[in-house]
């Protein structure tokens, strides 16, 4: 099994990003805070770490997940990030235009934390695994520097840069929002 450190978002795959240094940097110290994190039983362990809409199918009250092929030994916390990031992005409002965001992350950790403990530690962490999930994100399916109209590109460097995970979304909100989720 692979481990994060050895994994396809990890070291030298961001260094494409040196045509946009300020991205750049924001990941080169991301990866620095990420580096420190601590690798216990509690915290670190077998992740999916592609957990999103099209990895899962739902039947009746059964949840069937699948496409293993990323998991890796990686922070449970990282697992989370990813699933909430992908959650956001893939529908954050209604048909009717109404916002679920709160909702959604609410929901997700009720139900995780109902079943795994979580230090409040940890839970901080989960908005710094989204925008690490974020930039894993922009390499391989936004990043063209020869293109800067292709799939919003513009937008992706702009929101990296400022902390802003989507549009009305940025990490300090979730922050917020996940402190208040805590059971």
């Amino acid at each position: 099994m692979k481990n994060f450190y050895d994994g396809y978002y990890w070291g030298s795959h961001f260094d494409c990003l040196k045509v946009y240094p300020d991205v750049y940097q924001v990941a080169q110290e991301l990866i620095g805070e990420i580096m420190n994190l601590p690798r216990d039983k509690e915290s670190f362990g077998i992740i999916h770490c592609d957990m999103h809409p099209d990895n899962f199918y739902i039947e009746g009250d059964k949840i069937n997940v699948f496409d293993f092929g990323d998991s890796q030994y990686g922070w449970f916390t990282l697992d989370i990030g990813i699933a909430l990031f992908h959650a956001l992005w893939w529908g954050q409002k209604d048909d009717k235009g109404n916002d679920f965001t709160n909702t959604i992350i609410k929901d997700f950790l009720k139900g995780y934390l109902s079943a795994n403990h979580l230090s409040d530690f940890w839970i901080s962490k989960i908005p710094m695994f989204m925008k690490y999930r974020q930039i894993s994100c922009f390499v391989p399916w936004f990043f063209n520097p020869e293109d800067t109209k292709e799939h919003h590109q513009k937008e992706w460097i702009y929101n990296i840069e400022n902390d802003i995970l989507f549009d009305g979304i940025d990490l300090k909100s979730i922050s917020k929002i996940i402190e208040g989720a805590k059971v």
